[in-house]
């Protein structure tokens, strides 16, 4: 394994259009083989790059910084000691921020008795002023600022309603500082021992009055602390000098360059119901602009490095003395406080190879060769491969996964293990992270150092998050942000130098290892013999089987038969007999749907027909029968109908309930000449029953066929403890006994 540190840089990958994680590859080549040409190659291309961190153009506010007293992102300070300001932030003092004190609110006017009572009586009845003191309530003690001046709109209404005279409070911030004392210029003088005293203080003042200057140092406030937590950047310094220039000699606009950038941090509280902001110097060295430094060259003038320990009036002293040629340029002792975004100004000073050892130029790295010099990898610009993962032989190369990965993600540890360049590329959610923690903790494993480095915050918070889960976070040194300070990473050494280390059990370790693998092992062939392929079929084991479960219940169910239907030898089906059958089947569906009902093997007007071979003649004769067949069922359904409307039985409505009423007709005796037939026909009433029930009982007739024939009844008013019995004249019984003859 190549010993050298594994480095890993993370950029936002949401804009591509890959759907799962993958990775590119290009294999190292050992430096030095490329020769001059190529060393030529990869010099050119890191200046192109090196110019590329620098913007040297008047957009860059390191070169053409804008002062406005509207701006949101910077306040500007006055009357103070630049001397006492750099020294006071190199020692970790705090400054508060101050506004222009305002002018008194209560003038004398307002101090009479008469006023006094007016006033009291107006803080009861005014709308106003009741809205305001019930926000004040809401607010708590935070709103102090806004109660004043509420009660001063109170009091100036109540002025007009007295008919005093109108009275205005200074507005111009200026002529306030001059009343006070206060230089109002923001160019400060020069340093002087005997101006010092009121310097002194813990105070910066500005040229604000406060409800101007709070809600401004509130916005740079916010926009720090969101840099610092999104970006990892501390973008918050106190910029001490200014370089008044021009671009052009004939240039009538100046530009303004800060000078000294000096690191602080601003913090925020609350004193007597107001916010006070305060700055403090941050553990970080100062930073000098390097952008006008190398504007500066081309004007043939060699900017001055800041000493912190010869001072900064010399230093800006310094600066003066390079501006001989220049009588239109100054060096103004302007001091803002604000954010200053030049991160890529270490990127410049990291890719200058004066700065890099003789024997470890960026000339010499083989993958700029790759990048700058057109020198070609063995896998450079493609896709790299995903590996059976399971092979014994690489989980020897990626023992240490601390967390689940799929087989693109343990592919790229594996490559990263190897030693070879990567770009693993994703949209959110398809693992990078997941990834990243394993590539740092299998170079643990393997004893290597991992510099982690990402655009986003939020990145490395992520795959730090991670790291402390699984017990690694005591190897992790945070160095950005915040934790970048020589006093944070000093204490954070110490920490994990003076942390006691936990003795291993290693044959627990390896027993668990091993019980992983045999199980590994196991699903390993189950999942092989799951994506194996079924015959011929052209489907795995898992396509069948799932098939067959998705199958299982369908809604709505198959016929039973076609359930109990097996094919011979289904595994010799291949895909174009498949399709072959489908086709069969799909053409069924259709001469069934063209069937209708006649498609229900129940309503099949064939079904039951064994003889499908007929010739020409058996099914002119099968014709026939059939005709004759519908001849007598035409008979006996008039028959029936007949029977039905003469007898008045109900429920005629099969062939054998009307054998069964035919039964019990031939069945009934003549009747003797006593009865005659209009009584019997009209026998409706009781006594004509009777006189029924006696002769029927009196000639002990019982009909043979009645437990056969329950439906049939007497249509009447009541139940008859007899069976039921229906007369029928001669001539009619007659007729239906001959009909029943034919259809025996």
């Amino acid at each position: 394994m190549p010993d050298r540190p594994v480095v890993v840089v993370v950029r936002d990958m949401a804009a591509f259009g890959a759907n799962k994680q993958t990775s590119f590859r290009s294999d190292e080549t050992a430096p030095g083989q490329y020769g001059a040409a190529v060393a030529d190659l990869v010099r050119e291309g890191v200046r192109k790059a090196r110019e590329k961190l620098i913007d040297l153009s008047m957009r860059n506010t390191m070169l053409n910084f804008r002062h406005s007293e509207t701006s949101a992102k910077h306040v500007r300070i006055v009357d103070e000691d630049l001397e006492l300001l750099v020294g006071a932030l190199a020692s970790r003092k705090s400054l508060d921020i101050i506004p222009i004190p305002p002018v008194e609110q209560v003038p004398r006017d307002e101090e009479t008795d008469g006023f006094r009572a007016a006033l009291k009586l107006a803080k009861k009845a005014d709308p106003e002023w009741l809205a305001a003191e019930d926000a004040r309530r809401a607010a708590g003690n935070r709103r102090r600022s806004k109660d004043k001046a509420a009660e001063r709109a109170l009091r100036d209404r109540l002025r007009t309603q007295l008919g005093m005279p109108e009275w205005r409070v200074a507005t111009d911030p200026r002529s306030r500082a001059r009343e006070l004392g206060i230089d109002p210029s923001y160019d400060l003088s020069p340093s002087k021992g005997a101006s010092r005293g009121h310097h002194a203080d813990n105070s910066l003042q500005t040229l604000f009055f406060p409800d101007r200057l709070e809600p401004k140092l509130s916005s740079v406030h916010s926009a720090a602390r969101a840099l610092q937590e999104d970006a990892g950047l501390s973008a918050l310094y106190i910029a001490v000098g200014f370089l008044e220039w021009y671009e052009q000699d004939d240039s009538v606009d100046p530009a303004y360059a800060p000078l000294v950038l000096l690191p602080v941090n601003m913090e925020k509280r609350i004193a007597s119901g107001e916010y006070i902001y305060s700055i403090m110097g941050r553990d970080d060295d100062e930073a000098s602009n390097v952008a006008l430094r190398e504007k500066l060259k081309r004007f043939a003038i060699d900017l001055p490095e800041y000493d912190p320990e010869s001072g900064v009036e010399a230093y800006l002293s310094g600066v003066e003395g390079c501006l001989n040629n220049k009588p239109r340029w100054k060096v103004r002792r302007f001091a803002t406080i604000g954010l200053f975004s030049f991160a890529r100004q270490a990127m410049w000073s990291d890719l200058d190879s004066a700065r890099w050892p003789a024997d470890a130029r960026p000339e010499a790295h083989a993958l700029l060769g790759h990048v700058y010099g057109d020198v070609a990898g063995e896998h450079t610009d493609n896709v790299a491969p995903v590996y059976d993962v399971d092979q014994p032989e690489l989980e020897r190369q990626a023992p240490a996964l601390v967390i689940e990965a799929d087989a693109s993600q343990l592919s790229a540890v594996i490559d990263a293990t190897a030693g070879k360049n990567l770009v693993v590329q994703g949209p959110p959610g398809t693992g990078k992270s997941q990834a990243i923690t394993n590539i740092i903790a299998n170079a643990l494993w393997h004893g290597k150092t991992i510099l982690f480095v990402s655009e986003k915050m939020a990145a490395l918070k992520v795959v730090k998050d991670r790291l402390d889960h699984m017990g690694l976070g005591l190897y992790c040194l945070e160095v950005h942000s915040a934790k970048a300070s020589k006093a944070s990473v000093l204490k954070s050494i110490r920490e994990r130098m003076e942390t006691p280390r936990g003795a291993a059990n290693v044959k627990e370790a390896e027993g668990a290892r091993e019980a992983l693998r045999q199980a590994r092992e196991r699903l390993t062939e189950y999942a092989g013999l799951m994506n194996s392929p079924a015959g011929s079929t052209g489907l795995s084991v898992h396509q069948v089987l799932w098939g067959d479960f998705t199958r299982a219940a369908p809604d709505p169910a198959p016929p039973k038969l076609t359930l109990e239907f097996r094919f011979q030898n289904p595994l010799d089906i291949d895909r174009f007999k498949l399709g072959e059958l489908v086709g069969t089947g799909k053409a069924l569906d259709d001469w069934a749907a063209s069937m209708g009902d006649a498609a229900d093997p129940a309503h099949q007007p064939w079904r039951g027909v064994g003889n499908l071979n007929l010739n020409r003649f058996d099914r002119a004769k099968a014709v026939e029968v059939v005709a004759g067949w519908s001849e007598a069922l035409k008979r006996l359904l008039q028959n029936m109908e007949l029977l039905s409307a003469t007898s008045s039985w109900e429920e005629l409505s099969s062939p054998a309930e009307a054998f069964a009423a035919a039964a019990v007709i031939l069945g009934l005796p003549e009747a003797g000449p006593e009865v005659e037939e209009r009584l019997l026909a009209l026998a409706t009433g009781e006594a004509a029953r009777k006189s029924l029930d006696e002769w029927a009982f009196g000639n002990k007739w019982q009909p043979t066929s009645w437990r056969r024939t329950p439906a049939l009844r007497w249509r009447g008013d009541r139940n008859w403890s007899v069976p039921e019995v229906f007369w029928l004249p001669p001539a009619l019984s007659e007729k239906f006994k001959r009909a029943s003859s034919r259809h025996r």
